[in-house]
């Protein structure tokens, strides 16, 4: 189930968000496999998707220790709202930590296909053969 949300989620964010022109020919192909969902499926995906429990930021203040135990191992995140405003978000230190892995991989994919479309590119031959004179001058470098 978390591959097909995981999937879903990336096509939606493709279509929804406008990297349509960021995408390969190949992932485009491979995207298009995947099946496609009207404007009631997504918004019923995305809820499901991003589940979160949202609680009063007094309430978390008198019970912080067994709500922390409950969100550890990846649950769903807790949104705290202060005057009936959401002011915070906590969330699995380890969930977190994949999440911001996982931004930080689609801004460096977004980065890449940006190159390609501007050209920016370098022969893999040329790459390696670099990596390899780097990982040479270090080896004698550091004995």
């Amino acid at each position: 189930m978390e591959k097909l949300r995981a999937k879903t989620q990336y096509q939606l964010a493709i279509c929804d968000l406008g990297f349509s022109g960021l995408v390969t020919k190949k992932r485009k192909q491979a995207l298009s496999n995947l099946p496609t969902l009207n404007q009631t499926e997504f918004r019923q995906n995305l809820r499901d998707f991003m589940m979160e429990s949202i609680i009063n930021l007094s309430e978390f203040k008198s019970d912080a220790s067994r709500l922390l135990r409950e969100i550890q191992g990846g649950s769903e995140p807790l949104v705290l709202t202060q005057n009936g405003k959401a002011r915070a978000v906590v969330e699995d230190y380890d969930t977190h930590r994949r999440r911001q892995e996982a931004l930080l991989l689609l801004k460096l994919m977004v980065q890449g296909e940006t190159d390609v479309q501007c050209g920016k590119l370098t022969a893999q031959d040329k790459v390696f053969s670099a990596l390899r004179n780097c990982l040479a001058r270090n080896q004698v470098e550091n004995g």
